[in-house]
């Protein structure tokens, strides 16, 4: 099995494959992924439940591939830079403080 993102054509059949009631693990034999991929999947662009609700939201492959893409390019960014540059400062002012004494 190779490691590659899932495509949104993947996302497609895991999304008419868990309508159909397939499980899984067979979702992950089918797809030729390890299981903990399609597990990993469902559990990160599934859409959450609102207030511990008992009902079961499906998952969408559109949403899926979407939320998986913003998720791709904001990787590695910033996302309170405002924060960043105080923490920074504040570090940087306490070291030189020791270095004075």
């Amino acid at each position: 099995m190779s490691y590659e993102h899932l495509s949104a054509e993947e996302r497609g059949k895991i999304e008419a494959w868990l309508y159909d009631g397939i499980s899984q693990t067979e979702i992950a034999k089918r797809l030729n992924r390890h299981r903990s991929t399609i597990f990993r999947e469902l559990k990160r662009n599934s859409p959450k439940r609102i207030n511990n609700s008992l009902a079961s939201l499906p998952y969408r492959a559109t949403s899926a591939n979407n939320v998986a893409m913003l998720r791709k390019k904001n990787c590695g960014t910033v996302t309170n830079r405002d924060e960043m540059v105080s923490r920074a400062n504040s570090e940087c002012c306490e070291g030189c403080k020791g270095m004075s004494q």
